[in-house]
């Protein structure tokens, strides 16, 4: 057995393996994609890029009770731990919210109640995550497997200790939670908003209704001055720009002056579509892969999101690629602004401001859950080391 890190902890605790802590430690399936029928099912199906170091609630696609027979997929039970073993998103930690099932590229730990508590051992895990990808192995991408991970060892307390600890810490995970399922209500509303009021409209050039932000920076000019940098990996970990010297940033980036909505270039089959409010006192710069769109006002802003969010935008973005490779096709700038969009200038101003104002409280939610992300990950080790105590 490989003990993580080694880390000073009450003597009353101790270390004990992945293994020793789960009734089952196993990897996902796959089912064949040969049989369409097999999907959009009544299980969910994860993907490791859906792994957001919190509950799973939803996921991008599901298949059906054959497809698991037929193939090495497994049903998971509800609290369920999952870890992504491969690639970019190496690490990444989900709990499950109901029975589901996961891709090959995950590691499903299901804790047994009588030695570990699930949340337990998933704070384990995210406290130690920077060890457990030094473990990984590959010159491409970094990989781990199962049997390392069913060996990674941990100092572990009492049972009740146990759950008052993950007690403590899921507290603030639970109100994260929940403002994110606010979050998802919030935009599913936005959407739903903008097609009822844009079905009748007739059609313009995005280019009509917008500004784009040219302005163009080197951000080792800036030293080791701190700004946001709002990125595609920041947008799928969050979303919230990741706060980072200027100098540690490689490459050119647009200036973000004002609020903005970014609108991903790249693979824009996926949504990446965020409104991006700059701090105050700290400079702002985004990826060349966004289109960074503004207008004079919020209220026009918020009439650019449901044009841009609209489902014959939405589809058409996505024809308008260029790139062989799946995985990194990109629309010319010029040929998003061409794309026709609902006139949603001519949307009552009451709908508008609806809008407007869901967007706002998206915000917010996301902004709080970063504070609670870093109060929690401050708790983290002190709880998880004995320096701090709970009942």
């Amino acid at each position: 057995m490989r003990a993580v890190a080694a880390r000073s902890a009450p003597s009353s605790w101790q270390y004990r393996s992945v293994d020793w802590m789960c009734s089952r430690v196993t990897s996902g399936g796959t089912p064949s994609r040969k049989k369409p029928e097999h999907f959009f099912g009544e299980r969910p199906w994860v993907k490791t890029k859906e792994l957001n170091d919190t509950w799973i609630r939803q996921t991008e696609e599901s298949i059906t009770d054959e497809a698991i027979k037929e193939s090495s997929a497994k049903l998971l039970p509800m609290n369920t731990v999952l870890m992504a073993m491969y690639g970019a998103t190496v690490g990444k930690l989900g709990l499950l919210a109901e029975p589901m099932t996961c891709n090959q590229a995950a590691c499903a730990m299901i804790a047994d109640p009588l030695r570990a508590d699930f949340r337990f051992l998933f704070y384990e895990l995210l406290n130690s995550r920077d060890q457990i990808i030094d473990l990984a192995n590959g010159a491409a991408q970094q990989n781990l497997n199962a049997i390392t991970i069913k060996s990674l060892e941990f100092p572990l307390p009492s049972l009740d200790e146990q759950r008052a600890i993950a007690a403590t810490l899921g507290a603030l995970d639970d109100k994260i939670d929940s403002n994110l399922q606010i979050v998802n209500t919030a935009l599913e509303l936005i959407d739903l908003l903008g097609e009822k009021s844009s079905c009748t409209l007739p059609s313009v050039g995005l280019a009509a209704l917008i500004k784009v932000n040219h302005e163009i920076v080197d951000p080792s000019a800036l030293g080791d001055q701190l700004v946001d940098h709002f990125s595609l990996p920041a947008f799928d970990n969050g979303p919230a720009p990741e706060r980072v010297p200027a100098k540690s940033i490689l490459s050119n980036k647009q200036v973000v002056t004002q609020r903005s909505i970014l609108l991903s270039r790249l693979n824009p089959r996926f949504n990446r579509t965020w409104l991006a409010t700059p701090s105050v006192g700290v400079p702002a710069l985004a990826s060349t892969e966004f289109l960074c769109l503004t207008a004079d006002d919020d209220v026009e802003l918020a009439r650019i999101w449901m044009a841009v969010r609209s489902a014959v935008f939405m589809s058409e973005i996505t024809h308008r690629v260029t790139g062989t490779s799946g995985s990194h096709q990109r629309v010319r700038p010029d040929d998003a602004l061409a794309i026709g969009v609902p006139d949603t200038r001519l949307v009552p101003v009451s709908i508008v401001s609806r809008v407007l104002a869901l967007l706002n409280l998206v915000e917010v939610k996301r902004d709080e859950c970063t504070r609670l992300v870093a109060l929690r990950d401050t708790l983290l080790p002190e709880l998880l080391s004995g320096r701090l105590r709970v009942a």
